[in-house]
């Protein structure tokens, strides 16, 4: 199955969502679709919905966590939505979920992202 990567901006939050297993390969494609996202756009917080990512593995991690750092040295909010719950312990278990905002659904973290 491939990846596919499909973004939007909502009032300066780019909403990127990740449909497809997000592991190895697709990771090369997710850091080249979010790195030329980022340059082009003024969004003032990046949200990823994890709704149709059917599963993430240590580089897909690995990602999410240079993602929260880049965007943290920029004063820039970042957070993921949606996730099933396989994802989900993989957060839980690693305690990335007590570093990265981590929201059951799209409008929550919209709201609580609004800058």
């Amino acid at each position: 199955m491939n990846t596919t990567f499909d973004s939007r901006i909502h009032n300066n939050l780019l909403i990127v969502a990740i449909d497809g297993m997000f592991a190895l390969d697709a990771v090369e494609e997710g850091k080249n679709y979010l790195t030329s996202l980022i340059e082009t756009s003024a969004t003032q917080g990046v949200l990823i919905n994890c709704d149709k990512m059917t599963r993430i593995d240590s580089s897909g991690v690995g990602f999410m966590v240079s993602l929260f750092k880049r965007f943290k040295d920029q004063n820039i909010s970042f957070g993921l939505c949606c996730l099933n719950k396989l994802n989900l312990n993989v957060f839980n278990a690693t305690k990335l979920d007590q570093l990265i905002k981590i929201y059951d659904s799209e409008d929550r973290a919209i709201s609580a992202m609004q800058v």
